[in-house]
């Protein structure tokens, strides 16, 4: 071997090899895969179908083709589900390999009778895959990716790999295997002081408790409250102060209190029960009756009733009510404040009512109060008071105010003469003079007069008596009215505002009848009152009957309005035969005093990694902390401040924007368990899509930042007008005449709104697209059949109450029958307004600003900007309006809205006039011809033509159709908008 590494080939032994297989930079692009799932969230046990696309771009036939698909953990393949679908044909391959793990491979093969036979990839051919997996118990610590790859030979056995192509599923945590947590407790006296809650010893119900992240929930009259559906880890819990009853005064019962009595750290595990009591120290033995006795009647207010009305919509014979529905946004169009409404179709006016039953009234001492009715004082006693001066005089004691409804008088004259009464200068009778006693001290003397017949109105009444000389003297004089029958009704709240502190305080409300000079009507009737917010305090007198029913005798009726937790106007109205009277009541934020509940939680990571292959759980090595410091917390205050001005405020680390669970304002009764071992009610006062929720309020005004509606009042009709969801701020100032209002939010949605026809179920009805999570606002709406552009009426429908939404499908299920027309053959829609994710899916700006004067008791104006800058769908769009008031009852809306549109420099606008009568809504276009008046139906959606532009003609007729067939001139675009004409 002295060749050192060299060796001697022969010819026999070289080869030559020219490399003409492709490279990895020209097989990129040959195969290409895209891999799609039907559903982007999911729970355990529902089953997932699948499909992936392969492509092949080679110029020549490619086989031995395989998908090669690693599941997520805890997904698990459907035996036989697999097939493959090639030029819209369906075909049957055989079941895929595993490897013993979470890999599938499938085979591009067909299934026949005598085996499986190839199935070659013909050049720019695309086949799809589809097979379905189910989640099973595993599957909730898992990310939820499906990743899968593709390969396949060319005819000289090079393979080419495909792309990665990944599909993502949001596991849901629902039902038993749900990870959220549940708290439940009791508050009660510790009667024995043992620190234990023991039979016997006293429940304390309507306390309200706040968690750290602004829900609260307030006791039964057991005592007992529960809030479910609760995000494992630390949260505290805290005694609202202000709804302790008077004299009760806690103390801490174990370490979770810290040392404050009315908080506790409630530390949330996985799918944990979590018990937190408070007790109340035992009372003195002095104060013991008194304080129990007051526990007893402040429990025996409360009720639980609404609980197996719960229970009752389970029974599909129950007939539902959803008559009386309430809306979430309060009158500046804040989303943070609300209600669970976990009695699923149950009417929200229910729980409302159990959150004003279950707190102590206060506040009566500076409402109005009805005043005692006055009677005529026997004439015996009188006679004993009266003085020789009031006899000098002629004073009549009776009627005191003038005004007679059943015919007493009582006067007092000096002694000595022989009286008589004249009525409009008729002597009455002296059989109907009652009773004459003679004061001889005082020398005067009081006559009663009974069933003396007076005339409707102004009565002058006389009493004249001859001196001794024979001459005739007046010795009392007046004019006494008799009222008239009843020719209006009148509303008189005590106060114009009302603190919004959850039924705690309450309003005077004065029913008047008057007749036709403004004086009380005689007689005795029965009104109906009705209110789209809060509660009466007093019971109805006819529970069967629509409405709350009260007496008001002889013109004059009392009632007291309870509050709500929520800010914004109230709405009152009164009915009786063909009256109508209403007034409008401002709920204002409470001068409440602070509270306050939170936490600030510290860990120190010192590392951790986990790696596996899929066949483990993917939230093991997520729990791990990361090295270093990792601080969150949550905070959640409300109370006066400085300046008179109250303070809602929230702010929680973990609050993930893009997690839904997390923003929801509503609870499902599916979600958790529908039926809760007590009656306790349970709300929200801070929720938003963002960490931070913040407002403060002062009299009407506030500043927020948080989730709102841009648009919440139905009571003025501008064209204008756009109802969005948006997170970001809203300021609003607010005074006896004026209203001003901006807006500005960056949404990465979109807003798309449509309406459906109603079609006599309550089911099939589907939006046109996928809607995000809790963003839709449905409204039913009637319009008129003559005048479909004229809407009759708009009912607010409240989610999971009267509806429930598939955000997968995009389908409707409502909890009542939407009929196509109503009892006067009108037509009736659902009118939906919600986001839908961009395409470009980046943040854009969101601006607006309203303005609205009153200028007098009449006349008021408004005008509105909207601009929406998202790059195609955006729009520029500008109204002004005005409204006057013909009658109470009556008003004439006028309103005109320019638009412009981003993605050109097209305009789209139009000028409408509304009427508005007998309290019917009418947001259609009101038009004039010469010397007539008419109404063209104009359907709002014209305004949101982009490219469009419309000029109206108000001097003239369109020749084509000259009176007395009147018709406005519309160009060619926008014909098919119009519809028939309704004469006005």
């Amino acid at each position: 071997m002295d060749n050192q590494g060299a060796f001697l080939l022969g010819l026999a032994d070289v080869f030559v090899d020219i490399p003409l297989d492709p490279s990895a930079a020209t097989a990129a692009g040959v195969l290409v895969l895209d891999k799609q799932v039907e559903a982007e969230r999911a729970g355990v046990g529902d089953v997932l179908a699948y499909r992936i696309d392969i492509t092949s771009n080679h110029d020549g036939e490619l086989f031995a083709a395989r998908i090669v698909d690693r599941l997520p953990y805890g997904f698990r393949y459907i035996e036989d589900s697999a097939w493959l679908e090639i030029n819209d044909q369906r075909i049957e391959i055989p079941a895929p390999a595993n490897n013993g793990g979470n890999q599938l491979t499938f085979l591009v093969q067909q299934q026949t009778a005598s085996g499986p036979q190839p199935l070659p990839l013909q050049p720019g051919s695309t086949v799809t895959l589809h097979y379905g997996l189910r989640l099973s118990a595993g599957a909730v610590d898992s990310d939820g990716i499906n990743r899968a790859t593709a390969q396949a030979n060319n005819a000289s056995g090079f393979t080419y790999f495909s792309n990665q192509g990944e599909a993502k599923v949001q596991v849901r945590s629902e039902g038993v295997l749900s990870d959220r947590a549940m708290v439940f407790g009791k508050v009660y006296v510790d009667n024995d002081c043992n620190n234990l809650q023991n039979d016997g010893e006293y429940p304390v119900g309507g306390v309200k408790l706040y968690l750290s992240d602004g829900s609260w929930v307030i006791t039964d009259e057991n005592g007992q409250y529960s809030l479910y559906g609760l995000r494992p880890g630390l949260h505290t819990i805290k005694v609202d102060p202000l709804t302790l009853p008077e004299g009760l005064k806690l103390k801490p019962i174990d370490n979770r209190h810290a040392a404050d009595p009315q908080s506790r750290f409630l530390d949330l595990r996985p799918g944990e029960y979590h018990r937190a009591d408070f007790a109340a120290m035992c009372p003195p033995a002095d104060q013991r009756d008194a304080i129990v006795e007051n526990l007893k009647a402040r429990n025996a207010s409360l009720s639980g009733d609404w609980m197996l009305d719960e229970a009752a919509r389970f029974d599909p014979l129950r007939q539902n009510n959803v008559n009386n529905r309430l809306r979430q946004a309060d009158g500046g169009g804040d989303l943070g404040s609300g209600v669970y409404t976990q009695t699923g179709d149950a009417n929200l006016a229910e729980v409302w009512d159990q959150v004003s039953r279950s707190q102590p009234a206060t506040g009566l001492e500076r409402n109005m109060d009805p005043v005692a009715d006055a009677q005529m004082g026997e004439t015996k006693d009188m006679a004993a008071k009266v003085t020789r001066e009031q006899g000098v005089a002629g004073t009549w004691l009776w009627p005191q105010d003038g005004i007679s409804r059943d015919g007493r008088l009582q006067v007092v004259v000096r002694a000595g003469v022989e009286p008589e009464l004249y009525v409009k200068g008729k002597k009455v009778p002296r059989s109907q003079l009652g009773e004459q006693v003679l004061n001889r001290r005082e020398k005067v003397q009081v006559l009663s007069w009974y069933g003396v017949s007076l005339d409707e109105g102004d009565n002058q009444v006389e009493v004249k008596a001859l001196d001794p000389f024979g001459n005739e003297r007046v010795l009392a004089s007046t004019k006494i009215l008799r009222p008239k029958a009843p020719r209006s009704l009148e509303l008189e709240p005590a106060e114009d505002t009302l603190a919004a502190d959850g039924g705690r305080s309450t309003l005077a409300i004065r029913v008047r009848m008057l007749d036709a000079r403004g004086n009380p009507a005689r007689g005795t009737y029965f009104v109906t009152l009705e209110h789209d917010r809060g509660d009466w305090l007093e019971e109805d007198l006819q529970p069967d009957n629509p409405g709350h029913q009260i007496r008001v005798s002889d013109g004059e009726g009392m009632i007291h309005l309870r509050s709500t937790e929520y800010t914004g106007p109230i709405r009152l109205r009164a009915l009786v035969e063909d009256f109508v009277a209403t007034a409008r009541v401002e709920q204002v934020a409470p001068m409440r005093p602070l509270v306050a509940t939170g936490y600030v939680q510290l860990r120190q990571g010192f590392g951790g990694n986990l790696r596996d292959n899929g066949n483990a759980p993917t939230d093991i090595g997520d729990s791990l902390p990361e090295e270093g410091l990792d601080a969150n917390g949550a905070v959640f205050l409300k109370g006066a401040v400085r300046g008179g001005a109250h303070l809602t405020l929230a702010y929680d680390t973990d609050n993930d924007l893009d997690d839904d669970e997390e923003i929801r304002r509503d609870l499902n009764p599916s979600d958790s368990y529908p039926i809760a071992g007590d009656a306790s009610v349970r709300g929200y006062d801070a929720r938003s899509r963002s960490k931070l929720y913040a407002k403060l309020e002062k009299d009407r005004s506030s500043l927020l930042w948080g989730d709102y509606l841009t648009d919440p009042n139905y009571d003025f009709q501008d064209l204008g007008r756009v109802q969005r969801t948006l997170t970001g701020l809203n300021a609003i100032y607010e005074n006896d005449r004026a209203r001003f209002q901006v807006f500005g939010a960056r949404p990465e949605y979109e807003q798309v709104s449509e309406e459906i026809p109603g079609n006599g179920t309550a089911l099939l009805f589907t939006l046109a697209n996928r809607p995000a999570r809790d963003s839709e606002t449905l409204e039913l709406i009637v319009r008129d059949r003559g005048n479909p552009g004229l809407v009759i009426s708009t009912q607010p429908l409240t989610r999971y109450v009267d509806y429930s939404v598939n955000y997968f499908t995009g389908d409707i299920r409502f909890h009542d029958v939407i009929p196509t027309v109503d009892e006067n053959l009108n037509p009736v829609f659902i009118r939906a307004s919600y986001n839908v994710e961009a395409s470009d899916a980046e943040e854009y700006n969101v601006l607006g600003a309203r303005f609205r004067y009153q200028l007098n008791d009449k006349l008021t104006v408004s005008a509105s900007r909207t601009r929406d800058e998202h790059e195609s769908e955006g729009f520029d769009l500008s109204s002004v309006a005005a409204e006057y008031a013909l009658t109470d009852q009556n008003s004439i809306y006028a309103s005109s809205a320019t638009m412009e549109n981003n993605d050109d420099d097209s305009e789209g606008g139009r000028s409408a006039w509304a009427a508005n009568g007998a309290g019917r809504m009418a947001p259609a276009p009101i038009f004039a011809g010469p010397g007539r008046k008419r109404v063209s139906v104009i359907r709002r959606r014209a305004l949101l033509n982009p490219g469009k532009k419309c000029v109206w003609i108000t001097s003239r007729c369109c020749r084509a159709v000259c009176p007395p067939r009147w018709k406005p001139c519309i160009p060619s675009p926008w014909k098919t908008t119009t519809r028939k004409v309704a004469w006005v």
